[in-house]
């Protein structure tokens, strides 16, 4: 299953004013599927290949104590690979965000966002709309502590009206706390739930697999779309050992349940990187990753690869301008 991955990526920014600025970011990667993916495959001699084409458009203005920080993006998939190409699609997502700062220490935010998936094929039946709304608080106490915490409600809608829409809670934080000079520890935690790109089509009773054929399992037919939750966060620790050598370990755990077929998976994460700056502009990377997923079905292969257990060491040069 050895593969190649090349990307490129650029990131301008402009200050319009002294409490303005516009800022465009773009890449383009060709990697791999990755054995983790949300649908990947165990039937295939080798892992699919795809490009993936993202650009995002940022807008941020400050007035006394208020901040608006606008977004627009849009994120394109495309399989190189023979038989793969059902699975092209683009995410189209556009985010504002209004921040209300109550003191130098604390502020308020509300937050929505609306996220279009377009597939290739079959999009009347598998196209879904995401819209998401969070209010929260953010706090800080500069060269200490900054974090947010927000929470709020999620509402997926479909193309095809034979499914209800789903509504469900959503959940978004983070924390940074410098309990050292040189050591850091940084948390952060997200919930949340898509409708899968498999469908039912009630009226046959069959289930079915985005290019059509059919899925080998019994289906759980109803008004409601198939659904993939996601539950999961991470904590690591920085520390500055030299003023050119930093050291990080980190810990990552996530919780996916599969409504279509009861399938639930734990994958477990930990990593290490040490950080090399050679100057400025340039600094060598070295990161170690031990991931171990379980499965209560571990001979279903209905939305991915099953469990499995994976090392991979990362040797990365990074040079900026």
């Amino acid at each position: 299953e050895n593969a190649n991955t090349y990307g490129a990526e650029g990131s301008g920014r402009l200050d319009i004013t002294g409490q303005s600025f516009l800022q465009l970011d773009g890449s383009f990667v060709q990697q791999p599927e990755q054995r983790g993916a949300l649908e990947a495959s165990t039937n295939l001699a080798a892992r699919p290949v795809f490009n993936t084409t993202s650009g995002k458009l940022t807008y941020d203005q400050s007035f006394n104590h208020w901040e608006e920080r606008a977004q627009a993006s849009v994120q394109d998939a495309d399989f190189i690979t023979g038989g793969n190409q059902f699975r092209d699609g683009s995410v189209y997502t556009v985010r504002n965000r209004i921040i209300f700062k109550l003191s130098e220490e604390l502020g308020a935010f509300i937050e929505g966002s609306n996220a279009w998936q377009d597939w290739d094929l079959n999009p009347s039946q598998r196209n879904s709309d995401n819209l998401t709304g969070l209010v929260g608080i953010s706090a800080q106490i500069p060269t200490v502590i900054q974090g947010e915490l927000g929470v709020g409600v999620l509402r997926e809608s479909y193309s095809d009206n034979a499914f209800k829409p789903l509504v469900t809670p959503a959940l978004s934080g983070s924390l940074t706390w410098n309990i050292l000079p040189l050591t850091s520890i940084i948390a952060s935690a997200q919930r949340t739930v898509v409708g899968t790109e498999t469908f039912c089509n009630a009226a046959t009773g069959v289930c079915q697999i985005s290019s059509g054929a059919s899925e080998p399992v019994a289906a759980q037919f109803g008004s409601e779309r198939n659904t993939f939750q996601s539950t999961g966060g991470q904590i690591g620790v920085q520390h500055e050992f030299w003023h050119n050598i930093l050291g990080e370990a980190n810990f990552a755990y996530e919780h996916d349940v599969f409504d279509f077929n009861g399938l639930v998976d734990n994958t477990y994460v930990l990593s290490g990187d040490v950080h090399y700056l050679l100057s400025r502009y340039s600094e060598i990377d070295f990161n170690f990753a031990h991931t171990q997923r379980t499965a209560n079905l571990s001979a279903d292969r209905t939305f991915n690869s099953g469990p499995y257990t994976e090392n991979i060491v990362f040797l990365t040069l990074k040079v900026g301008l």
